[in-house]
C-alpha cells in the first residue's frame, strides 16, 4: 500500500481482510453492516486487496471471499512469540 493511502483506509482493508480470512463467502451487505461502512466501501476495499496481491473472489448473490483461508498476521502476536 502506498504512503498516500490514509490510515482509516488501511484500517478498513485490515478489517475486510480479517472478515474474509475464514475462506467463506460474505455478502457486501453483511460486511458493510458488520464493519459500519457502505457496500461501496467494501467493494473498494476488496479491489484494493486485489491490487495488493490477495485473491479475492466476488460472486454475484454469494459475496466476497479470500481464495485461501488462513489467520491474518498480527504484528503484536509475532513480537510476543517466544524466541523473539
Amino acid at each position: 500500500m502506498n504512503r498516500a493511502t490514509s490510515h482509516p483506509a488501511r484500517a478498513l482493508l485490515e478489517r475486510v481482510f480479517r472478515a474474509l480470512a475464514d475462506g467463506h463467502f460474505h455478502s457486501g451487505e453483511e460486511l458493510a453492516g458488520r464493519l459500519g461502512v457502505s457496500r461501496s466501501a467494501v467493494w473498494k476495499a476488496a479491489n484494493a486487496l486485489r491490487e495488493l496481491g490477495s485473491t479475492v473472489h466476488a460472486v454475484r448473490k454469494r459475496g466476497y471471499r479470500l481464495a485461501g483461508a488462513g489467520e491474518p498476521l498480527d504484528a503484536a502476536l509475532i513480537r510476543e512469540a517466544p524466541g523473539q
